[in-house]
């Protein structure tokens, strides 16, 4: 999703071993788009954990959906 001088990307599995979830956050400086952030659930690691599958901005919120929350 992008908004503004953001761009929040979900990467389902990030760690490669089908696990873990992670969220990439890019920001737009002087037109470059740079890597600013990784974020991972807070919650303890689970099979199949889907952190990012779903990304939404709601004004100045990012809400980050995570499939395999408990």
């Amino acid at each position: 999703r992008v908004h503004g001088d953001w761009i929040a990307v979900g990467a389902r599995h990030a760690d490669g071993e089908g696990e873990r979830g992670a969220l990439h956050l890019f920001r737009r400086i002087d037109g470059v788009w740079t890597h600013a952030q990784r974020l991972t659930s807070p919650a303890p690691s689970a099979t199949g954990d889907a952190f990012g599958a779903n990304v939404a901005f709601a004004g100045d919120w990012l809400v980050v959906g995570d499939l395999a929350a408990r």
